[in-house]
């Protein structure tokens, strides 16, 4: 399967965020802790929204995170910055790719979350079966 094939249907897809218990970490699951907790905030972003795995903004995501963190949201390794359409980017995430933020010292991973022509973020069926895979509901 590509790593980069988007969820179509948001409420269709077979794994639903809450079939992803948040209670474990992820280990394992994008071989990089801090992409791991990235990806663990992520789900829990989707959780609580409660629409499925819908595009989303950089600015949600992130004000989301800041009720918990100062410090900014970051993707580590689940995106790159050449997976995301330069004219469409938010400014707050075109700081965090101009800044180095996106990957920082990181020579592989990325792709698991792609920027549409829309502007949105969307994650991919390989993001979800890592996340699943490595922390589903028993």
């Amino acid at each position: 399967m590509s790593k980069s094939r988007i969820i179509e249907n948001p409420k269709g897809f077979p794994i639903q965020p809450e079939m992803i218990n948040l209670k474990r970490p992820f280990i394992g699951a994008f071989d990089d802790w801090d992409t791991e907790e990235s990806a663990r905030w992520i789900v829990r972003f989707f959780q609580k929204k409660g629409e499925g795995w819908a595009p989303f903004v950089y600015e949600d995501l992130d004000a989301f995170y800041s009720h918990k963190h100062q410090d900014g949201f970051r993707f580590n390794r689940l995106i790159h910055p050449e997976h995301v359409t330069p004219s469409k980017v938010p400014p707050t995430l075109l700081k965090e790719i101009g800044d180095g933020n996106l990957n920082p010292m990181t020579p592989v991973g990325g792709g698991w979350i792609v920027m549409g022509e829309d502007g949105k973020l969307r994650v991919t069926e390989d993001f979800v079966q890592r996340c699943h895979k490595s922390s589903p509901f028993k």
